[in-house]
This record gives structure tokens, C-alpha cells and sequence, in this order.
């Protein structure tokens, strides 16, 4: 990973947030998935960055 990776803001997506107000009951229980999915991914992600970080703060206390 280099780091610039950590520098760098992705663009918010052009569809967030979303009008709720056109959408059908349906479809707001089909987004809350999405949002529930993409919750967890990024949850993943945090945690992923977290470990890597501790790990090289152990490398370095060594």
C-alpha cells in the first residue's frame, strides 16, 4: 500500500445522498440493504487499515 493511498478522498458518489422522497416503500428497503452492505464493507476496510496500522506500530516499537 503506498502512501498516497491514505492521502487520497474518493469522490462522494453522485447518487449520496439520495432523495429519499420519490422512492416507494420497496425501494427504500431495497437501499436500506445497499446502505447496510456497503456499511459493512467500510466497517471491513477500518478494520483491515486498523490491524495493518497496529502492526507497523509494533515493527517500529521493536
Amino acid at each position: 500500500m503506498a502512501m498516497e493511498d491514505d492521502i487520497l478522498v474518493p469522490k462522494p458518489a453522485a447518487n449520496f445522498p439520495r432523495n429519499l422522497e420519490p422512492l416507494s416503500v420497496d425501494a427504500l428497503k431495497q437501499y436500506l440493504v445497499e446502505l447496510d452492505r456497503e456499511r459493512s464493507r467500510t466497517q471491513q476496510e477500518l478494520e483491515r487499515k486498523q490491524r495493518a496500522t497496529a502492526a507497523a506500530e509494533q515493527v517500529f516499537r521493536s
